[in-house]
């Protein structure tokens, strides 16, 4: 029996270190999209820098996402009280400026995203947002109008969703997925719906942070990870309104590096959907879970890349099989340990027995005292519950051992 459960040790570890080392082997496989989502194209925005980053992604044969205002706000958008301003309205996105936009999208340079309505904040606290918190039907009425408009006046059907300050919540799901739309591109921070229909590119890196997401990208246990760049114009700094992060020189220099990379691949929204299956509701709502759990141990923690969108599934692996090497672990010393005692005193048998519940009951009451389990308690859960099925296992054992020796010894009296 002791060897058994030895052999069980051991080959649980093994399996262990094949699946950790299987998961690093897939590194040459390896497959990184980066994704370019500009933001806030409309009437008012810089004309003669976007026709540069069109022509710019031209020139390399990649496509990027631009997120589309259809009536921009002309006055603040950030100050809700700003609509009884007079000398402000909201502008349609005139025919020049459709038309700059259709022949990006007839290039292939271009996928369009309906960027929210005219992009003006409703008052809300703790920052800007057009759409959540904001009744149902009202979403939906500024979608509807916003999406019809840009679809009649591009001749296409517009399937990606980007709400502006990347605000949105469960209503504003609903609306989107009412209308037919294929694509929510947020950030990480917003609600998950892992029942949603909806594909998810939550934006997580400027343009500066690029360098850094790749290298986490590489690291990642994803062979197909995902990097979603948000940039707008001020971001530019040649733009007028703005210091900026890159000039268009640095900018092009940062995709001319992209190409160069053989596991790289820039691509649009829309694009990457098409090619991609698991970008789902379930995926971003693991994700995020991944990100705000505190389950997660140090000795773990260079698993999570915050600056990559990844599937979470392997990670989850990784964290379940700790989990499960800290309970095999204890349960195998508490047993071997009871093997050694218990046969020598019942007392000790029935106190461990009882004692081995009461702390178990204690420590997880301990460690969901607050409302996040952090990963001190989740270990020393999981420890207790490998000592109580460990103690109680060997005590069991040293019972059916005991039994099985008196009847050996009273079938060899007679």
């Amino acid at each position: 029996m002791m060897k058994k459960s030895l052999g069980l040790v051991l080959g649980f570890l093994f399996l262990t270190v094949l699946i950790l080392t299987g998961c690093q082997s897939a590194e040459p496989q390896k497959r990184i999209s980066v994704v370019y989502r500009y933001d806030d194209y409309s009437e008012i925005s810089n004309t003669q820098l976007e026709e540069q980053l069109f022509l710019i992604f031209h020139d390399r044969g990649m496509s990027f996402t631009v997120g589309v205002i259809p009536f921009v706000f002309s006055g603040d958008q950030q100050d809700a009280s700003s609509q009884s301003d007079s000398k402000a309205a909201n502008l349609p996105l005139s025919p020049a400026k459709t038309a700059i936009l259709k022949s990006a999208v007839d290039t292939g340079i271009v996928d369009i995203a309906l960027h929210g309505y005219s992009h003006q904040t409703i008052p809300f606290e703790g920052g800007h947002t057009e759409f959540s918190r904001l009744e149902y039907d009202k979403q939906l009425s500024k979608i509807t109008a916003g999406k019809r408009f840009l679809e009649q006046q591009l001749g296409l059907q517009i399937q990606t969703f980007i709400p502006p300050w990347n605000r949105y919540d469960l209503n504003s799901i609903k609306a989107l997925e009412q209308l037919g739309f294929q694509t929510l591109s947020a950030d990480q921070q917003e609600p998950a719906n892992p029942d949603s229909t909806l594909k998810y590119l939550p934006a997580m890196v400027d343009l500066n942070q690029l360098p850094s997401a790749v290298v986490e990208a590489r690291r990642s246990l994803d062979p197909h990870p995902v990097i979603i760049i948000l940039f707008h114009q001020f971001e530019i700094k040649e733009n007028q309104s703005g210091d900026g992060l890159l000039t268009l020189t640095e900018f092009k220099d940062q995709l001319n590096w992209l190409s160069s990379q053989n596991d790289i691949q820039v691509m649009s929204i829309e694009k990457i959907i098409r090619l991609r299956h698991d970008l789902d509701a379930k995926t971003y709502y693991y994700h995020q879970l991944l990100l705000q759990t505190k389950l997660i141990p140090p000795i773990l923690n260079g698993l999570i890349h915050p600056l990559v969108y990844e599937s979470p599934y392997p990670i989850i692996l990784v964290i379940t099989i700790f989990y499960l090497v800290v309970l095999l672990f204890s349960l195998a010393i508490a047993f071997f340990l009871g093997k050694l005692i218990f046969p020598h005193s019942r007392t000790i048998l029935q106190i461990s027995r009882f004692s081995v519940l009461v702390l178990l009951i204690l420590v997880a009451a301990y460690s969901l005292r607050g409302t996040m389990v952090g990963y001190r308690g989740a270990i020393g859960t999981t420890i207790f519950c490998g000592i109580a099925i460990g103690v109680w296992w060997s005590s069991f054992w040293t019972d059916k051992s005991k039994k099985k020796l008196s009847v050996n010894k009273k079938a060899s009296s007679i």
